[in-house]
Formats: C-alpha cells, sequence, structure tokens
C-alpha cells in the first residue's frame, strides 16, 4: 500500500482519520494562529524557532510537520521496507551467516551484528536516490496540507515564468541532492569496511 498509492492519497487519508475523526494533529499551515511566528531569518520555521530559542514554536512546528512528512515518506518507508528484508534474506544465505550459527552465537546477534549491516548498504543507496522522488511528490503533498513549501513555490514560479526563481529552486533542489548523495556515500563506506579498505589502499 506504501508503495502504490499517491503521496497526496496518504495526505487525505492521515487528515482524515488524525484530524478529524481523531483530532491528534492539525490539517493544515505551519504554525497554529495562537502562536506567533518566530523572527524570519532562514524562512524555515524549525529553525528560526531554535535560532530565536522558542521552544513553544518550534514544538507547534513539529506538530503540524508529522502528517506531511509521513504522508510524503509513506512511498518511501514501503519501498524500503520491501528492500531490506529482501537483501536480509538474501544475506542470511552466505557463509559467514553459517559460520555464526556453528559457533552458538545468539540469532538475536547474527542478525544486529552480521546480517544487517552488510544488508543496509543496498538500502542506504536507495535512500540517497529517493529524495529525488520526496521532492517530486512534495508539490501535491503541499498543496494538500496548505504548506508554502519549496516544491509548491517552485511550480508558481514556473507557472508564472519567472526565470531567475526557477533557476534560484533548482539550484537549491540540486545542491540539497548532491549533499544526501555524498552523506548516502559516507554511510555506504562507515557500514561496509572492503569499501574504506578498497579506498585507503586506492
Amino acid at each position: 500500500m506504501g508503495v502504490s498509492t499517491p503521496a497526496f492519497v496518504w495526505g487525505v487519508i492521515l487528515q482524515l482519520v488524525f484530524g478529524y475523526l481523531w483530532h491528534l494533529f492539525p490539517i493544515e499551515g505551519r504554525l497554529a494562529q495562537s502562536i506567533a511566528p518566530p523572527p524570519l531569518v532562514t524562512g524555515f520555521v524549525t529553525i528560526d524557532a531554535i535560532l530565536a530559542g522558542d521552544g513553544r514554536a518550534l514544538l507547534d512546528a513539529w506538530h503540524h510537520l508529522v502528517l506531511p512528512a509521513l504522508a510524503l515518506a509513506a512511498a518511501g518507508i514501503g519501498q524500503t521496507a520491501r528492500l531490506t528484508r529482501n537483501s536480509m534474506v538474501e544475506t542470511y544465505q552466505k557463509p559467514f551467516i553459517e559460520m555464526a550459527r556453528a559457533y552458538g552465537f545468539r540469532e538475536s546477534r547474527i542478525a544486529n551484528r552480521y546480517a544487517f549491516r552488510p544488508a543496509l548498504v543496498p538500502v542506504l543507496t536507495i535512500l540517497g536516490l529517493d529524495l529525488a522522488a520526496l521532492l517530486g511528490n512534495a508539490f501535491l503533498v503541499e498543496a494538500v496540507f496548505g504548506w508554502p513549501g519549496l516544491s509548491r513555490y517552485g511550480v508558481e514560479v514556473i507557472l508564472h515564468k519567472d526565470l531567475d526563481a526557477i533557476v534560484g529552486t533548482v539550484l537549491i533542489i540540486s545542491t540539497a541532492f548532491l549533499v544526501a548523495n555524498i552523506v548516502v556515500d559516507l554511510l555506504v563506506a562507515l557500514v561496509n569496511p572492503r569499501i574504506r579498505l578498497a579506498g585507503g589502499r586506492a
């Protein structure tokens, strides 16, 4: 369901269940009307609240972030869970898992220490690529939740043919994508010792 259902559909479902039915989370906006926004520094409410030391605004901003974040991440969570399971199944067929069992190690130790780390390499690679899909799907989610985000702004400037704003939006998204993939490469090298050793020999 997570992989096949569009993000904006998850947004509507989460609004109906957690907003209208259970009244646990707000369904639109970045801050409640009763809370004064922090001084504008970066344009990101959470960062500006941290810089201003406004804990109340920070908690309320996080409260508003829960449903949009879940709606946007649902497809990635489903894909990552499926890939992690398949990678774990493949790793359990490796000879070093049989050796660990022959030594009498506990199953929890085998799963956490010897199977999960090698299985995490393809998962981390996919997580880096998923960022592009998250940025692409964010426009509809932002529209559903009334969130004035970067993707929604990018679509608006495209419709208004504002070339400078389009270039700026593309540069910001590209930079975020590059930084995320660099971080993923560093994490893969940290998880997989063979990559570190090969890099050291090179």
